[in-house]
């Protein structure tokens, strides 16, 4: 240790082990096994210990504390988005949400999430109601009832993939936004066609 001005005060606490205590009097580091290295003027102490307090209570917290952004109100984030598109993010302030360049991505996330996801509802009730072109008695009905599980399984998953690559760029965002529409009407038009071929026969 360097030599300090006189009358200057300082520690150092080393430990091997370190609990967070939180009670309702008082939030403390329980520490185990461990130095304690005192500075004052010239003179330095070193105290060793099995177990110590070192009280919270003293330090303050700089850190500003929001809720989860599942628990914000779309209007929130739709004016944070706002604010983003507009370059005025600097301009947003609620205490409610921190939107900033590092959450912007989360909460874009979240926007389409609660706005958008449920057109993929349609989708699947779509894909389901394809079981109707096989009946029961065809050889193949649990090959087929199979084969729209895992169409269902897969639009779920691929779903949650494109809404995380929708705030990353432009083609995931176009993705997400047309690709479910563009199938629901491909089996829309598909279903229709084969029931309109099926009466004239």
């Amino acid at each position: 240790m360097g030599s300090g001005e006189k009358g200057e005060k300082s520690q150092i606490i080393y430990a091997k082990e370190a609990e967070l205590i939180n009670d309702k009097e008082n939030r403390y580091f329980k520490l185990y096994n461990g130095q304690l290295i005192k500075t004052e003027g010239n003179q330095i102490n070193f105290i060793n210990f099995d177990s110590i307090n070192f009280s919270l209570s003293k330090f303050g917290t700089k850190s500003t504390t929001y809720p989860k952004i599942q628990e914000v109100n779309i209007t929130l984030l739709l004016s944070c988005l706002i604010h983003k598109f507009k370059n005025e993010i600097d301009k947003f302030s609620h205490p409610d949400l921190g939107c900033t360049s590092n959450s912007i991505k989360n909460i874009k996330q979240e926007f389409l999430k609660r706005v958008y996801m449920p057109f993929y509802i349609p989708l699947i009730a779509l894909i389901t109601c394809l079981l109707i072109l096989r009946s029961k008695e065809n050889k193949d009905y649990e090959f087929f009832k199979l084969f729209i599980f895992f169409l269902v399984f897969f639009i779920i998953v691929l779903s949650e993939i494109s809404l995380r690559y929708s705030s990353v760029n432009i083609y995931g965002l176009f993705f997400y936004l047309i690709f479910p529409i563009i199938l629901f009407f491909t089996i829309y038009i598909y279903l229709i066609m084969h029931f309109k071929y099926k009466i004239k026969l």
